[in-house]
């Protein structure tokens, strides 16, 4: 039997021996959150760095890492509120691959370090094994490519159109005409002056619709090509078509094609020998290419130059903030992204986008889009993607609800300004200038029901915006009159408030309401057009129902100006 003393001796260790275990777990918790939540900064330098330095050295902005292959190296091993900073003034080579995020509040950011211009991180390269050919053509191998596409070609910094033919801007803006139809693959037309087979045709198939086909037969009038999975659209007889990328369209300066099959591009210089001109092309599709359910990252402070096809690809992921970056010279979209919620963007520089600026294809709700300057999206007629949607400066989906976009400028566009989906998504203060430059059937500010009958439909608000110079492209289409529209709530818009906008100098419709319904339009200003106000319905929707329309200004400025006109 043990005595009263030894029992209580026995608690006493026994309450020590808990309370011990309970300090070694608090601590050993303490020690993995600690380590898991303690942020380390990374620095890169070009010009000073070298990637055979440890992970500790490369902690200190006087030992920096060089390379982003080494990045992408290191990149599994970053943890959440880590920075990659890049030394302001360096140019930095290649794509990054982000396989790691950050927590909500924590995230992992790229951004710069030191004084001076942003650092740039691009794919671009100088080409210098230039041959001739004879009669200024000239040669070169490309053999660091991915994706066997070139897209992006600038001589001193100056963006270049692949070659073509006819030339653009030339007789009908460079469009021959269709004569008749073979069937889906096959056009009758104008006699070719050359082969051109490997090289592309470019159809213009509706108002709003170019697509590229690559060539596999061509002798006399006729040519055939290649299906293209972009799209499901086919020839019609009176439209337009021309020839590009092929060395025999190859015959004013700058002009180039590139072979996939060879890795060769070809280029006219005339009587100048581009190995002492800084002949530059992308050599990678996408500069920063985004795993999948990656979260909470951030960019800031960047320089981002030359993709083939999207400077920023960002797909299934989340919580992505782009801020204060220039973005230049992408062969498809400035930024990509689809099913990726709560991605802002914000303060950016975008310019010369070949087929679109901000492209949010898919469940992109809560986007955050605002005071960004998104120049020259589209430059060229024949350049960008196929099928729809192809050419505007910003998309998002149609259920991308509860975004914002917001004080942008979006200036130079080859179709619709902006297009936009989504239940309470609010368009606002922003400028769009000339648009509708390459096609039409679009508008500087445009919406449809995007085929959701189920939503799309509440608390959408356009207010505030201005809205200039919709161009309209007639040329390479049946049609005789511009239809560039200033709004345009297409097939089965269903509850868009329009709030004190103002739409000038327009050549079609300042505001196009087709096919919608429980739309309010108040206090908005229009000015110099053929048609201010147009509502009317067909057999592609729904009838007009439910318009509100009170406290607008028109105007009349030419005696065929309408200011307000119903159809049915």
């Amino acid at each position: 039997m043990k005595s009263p003393l030894l029992n209580e001796l026995i608690n006493i260790l026994f309450n020590y021996y808990n309370q011990l275990i309970r300090l070694l777990l608090i601590i050993a918790i303490s020690v993995f959150y600690i380590s898991e939540t303690q942020a380390t900064d990374y620095y890169f330098s070009s010009s000073t760095g070298d990637d055979n330095r440890s992970a500790v050295q490369a902690q200190n902005s006087s030992t920096p890492w060089r390379s982003i292959e080494k990045l992408n190296s290191f990149a599994s091993q970053l943890r959440a509120g880590d920075r990659i900073l890049f030394k302001s003034g360096d140019i930095f080579y290649g794509s990054i691959l982000i396989s790691r995020g950050g927590n909500s509040g924590n995230p992992i950011s790229y951004t710069s370090y030191g004084v001076g211009a942003k650092p740039v991180i691009t794919s671009l390269v100088k080409v210098t094994n230039w041959a001739s050919k004879g009669n200024g053509t000239y040669e070169a191998l490309l053999s660091n490519m991915d994706g066997g596409k070139v897209q992006i070609v600038t001589i001193n910094n100056q963006l270049r159109e692949v070659g073509r033919y006819p030339n653009a801007g030339s007789k009908n803006e460079g469009y021959l005409t269709i004569s008749s139809v073979n069937n889906s693959l096959s056009i009758q037309g104008e006699n070719m002056p050359a082969n051109f087979v490997g090289g592309d045709i470019v159809i213009r198939k509706n108002n709003w619709i170019t697509d590229r086909h690559e060539i596999s037969y061509n002798a006399g009038n006729t040519i055939s090509f290649l299906s293209n999975p972009e799209t499901g659209y086919s020839p019609q007889a009176g439209f337009g078509y021309f020839i590009q990328n092929h060395i025999n369209t190859l015959d004013q300066f700058g002009e180039w094609a590139y072979s996939k099959s060879n890795k060769r591009i070809y280029g006219y210089f005339g009587g100048q020998d581009p190995n002492f001109l800084n002949v530059e092309v992308a050599t990678r599709e996408y500069l920063i290419k985004t795993n999948k359910y990656i979260q909470n990252l951030t960019f800031n402070n960047l320089n981002l130059r030359g993709a083939n096809a999207d400077i920023f690809n960002i797909q299934n992921s989340a919580n992505v903030q782009i801020l204060n970056c220039d973005l230049v010279f992408a062969g498809q979209n400035a930024i990509y992204s689809h099913t990726t919620p709560d991605l802002t963007v914000k303060g950016n520089s975008i310019n010369y986008s070949l087929s679109g600026g901000l492209f949010f294809q898919f469940t992109t709700q809560r986007a955050i889009i605002e005071d960004n300057t998104i120049n020259n999206t589209m430059p060229f007629q024949g350049m960008s993607n196929s099928s729809d949607l192809k050419g505007v400066g910003i998309y998002i989906a149609g259920n991308a609800d509860n975004s914002s976009i917001a004080r942008n400028k979006i200036i130079n566009t080859g179709f619709n300004g902006i297009h936009f989906g989504g239940n309470y998504t609010v368009i606002k203060n922003n400028l769009i200038d000339n648009f509708c430059l390459h096609k039409h059937d679009g508008a500087g500010i445009y919406t449809n029901s995007d085929g959701i009958t189920w939503g799309n439909n509440l608390g959408r608000e356009v207010i505030g915006n201005i809205v200039l110079r919709g161009v309209g492209a007639v040329e390479g289409t049946t049609m005789k009159d511009n239809l560039a529209e200033g709004i345009y709530m297409d097939d089965n818009t269903d509850g868009v408030k329009i709030l004190g906008n103002t739409i000038s100098e327009i050549s079609g419709k300042g505001l196009y309401l087709h096919n919608a319904k429980n739309i309010v339009v108040q206090n908005n200003t229009f000015y110099k057009m053929p048609i201010q106000l147009h509502s009317g319905d067909d057999l592609t929707g729904g009838s007009v129902r439910n318009i509100n329309v009170t406290g607008n200004h028109f105007s009349k400025i030419f005696a065929e100006e309408i200011p307000y006109s119903i159809s049915s």
